[in-house]
């Protein structure tokens, strides 16, 4: 099996200046995207990606064990992988999905000094790449607690290797 994946931190915005706010300016059309970036990642890149979950968080609450991650191909051990990027999407159109540290053996989903929880309110997404900051998974780090406040399955990707 092999992975490619793309993570692309995008966020476009256009405004255009009217003659009393910018006399001078010859085109008052201004495109912001100057810090947009796209990560293209597989096996051999700068941090690697060798393994990819698409979960659906279905029910009230549960727990991810990174060492018996569950995806397409089988169960997967990924003992000595990072975290390297992951997207949550909130399809309710009421009650959050939340992703955290386990309670039990933590991963640090949201970094080690990041006592918060990553929260998306409905109909909202949220895409972090981590680069290779954080740790690897072991027995002592490697659980993931999601909960989900709607009717819809929460959906969580994660990027590791």
């Amino acid at each position: 099996m092999s992975v490619e994946a793309t993570v692309k931190l995008l966020l476009s915005a256009f405004e255009t200046l009217d003659s009393t706010d910018a006399p001078d300016v010859a085109n008052p059309e201004l495109q912001h995207t100057d810090w947009n970036r796209t990560f293209s990642l597989n096996a051999t890149s700068t941090p690697p990606v060798d393994t990819i979950a698409s979960l659906e968080l279905t029910g009230a609450s549960g727990t991810i064990d990174l060492t018996a991650l569950d995806q397409v191909a089988g169960t997967v051990d990924c003992t000595g992988k990072k975290l390297v990027a992951l997207m949550l999407y909130n399809p309710n159109t009421t009650g959050r999905v939340v992703i955290d540290k386990g309670g039990t053996n933590g991963y640090p989903v949201n970094g080690d000094d990041q006592p918060d929880p990553l929260n998306v309110e409905p109909g909202g997404g949220n895409v972090c790449y981590m680069h290779d900051q954080f740790p690897a998974v072991s027995a002592t780090v490697k659980t993931i607690d999601w909960s989900n406040g709607g009717s819809s399955a929460g959906q969580l990707m994660l990027l590791l290797g």
